[in-house]
């Protein structure tokens, strides 16, 4: 079965999307991120978010996360960075492109 595949990098969000050549509904792919300190999530959007977080946060993810923490791969991407940057609007980073 072939397939496209379409991504939308949006300023706002971003998103993941499929349709087979045989049937023209797309699907829209569920992208993998943070939920919170403790847990992934799944959601059909992924917010076009960055946030760096300061030592003592980037501690809460060290022994949860599959990366190293205090390094680039550190800093939280998606839905839970826009919320943390609610919080702590200067170490946000959104709508850029």
């Amino acid at each position: 079965m072939k397939l496209h595949i379409g991504i939308d990098l949006g300023t706002s969000n971003s998103a993941i999307a499929r349709a087979s050549f045989e049937n023209q509904d797309p699907e829209i792919i569920p992208v993998i991120q943070i939920a919170n300190a403790g847990s992934i999530c799944e959601a059909p959007l992924f917010a076009s978010a960055l946030y760096i977080p300061i030592e003592e946060e980037a501690q809460k993810f060290s022994n949860k996360l599959p990366w190293p923490q205090n390094s680039p791969e550190s800093n939280i991407l998606g839905n839970y960075a826009r919320e943390r940057g609610a919080f702590n609007p200067e170490r946000l980073i959104s709508s850029a492109k």
